[in-house]
């Protein structure tokens, strides 16, 4: 019988339908922390799915994984959804969001300016030329 491993956070359903499948998986509870940990993982893992997705039902599909992992991490993590909506209205409406599609390749920016030493400190997204 083969055995996968699979290290990853599965929907609270899939211990029962792997027992009805007759598989047998080897299951933890994890920890408060270790669960967070997971689902920001999850988040990770869906939102990467969603490139292989070109037919509307599977995008629509993986957007709901990514936003059942999101809902989830704020429940463990007792953030209400409201104040992520208020948030995100707050930095819409200063900022705008994201359809317009502004991709910026470079940004030249003085030494002194406080977000050179944010993008410094994440030299594997922002590598400085």
């Amino acid at each position: 019988m083969p055995k996968f491993q699979l290290n990853k956070l599965v929907r609270d359903g899939y211990p029962d339908i792997y027992k009805n499948d007759n598989q047998n998986a080897d299951i933890e509870t994890l920890s408060i922390s270790d669960l967070k940990a997971a689902l920001l993982k999850k988040i990770v893992e869906e939102s990467n799915e969603i490139s292989d997705a070109t037919e509307k039902a599977d995008i629509i599909s993986e957007l709901a994984d990514i936003q059942q992992a999101i809902d989830d991490f704020m429940e463990v993590s007792e953030i209400d959804k409201a104040d992520v909506e208020v948030k995100r209205l707050v930095k819409y409406r200063k900022l705008g969001g994201f359809t317009a599609g502004k991709f910026v390749k470079t940004l030249d920016i003085s030494e002194d300016d406080e977000w050179a030493e944010y993008y410094r400190k994440r030299p594997d997204l922002f590598p400085e030329k």
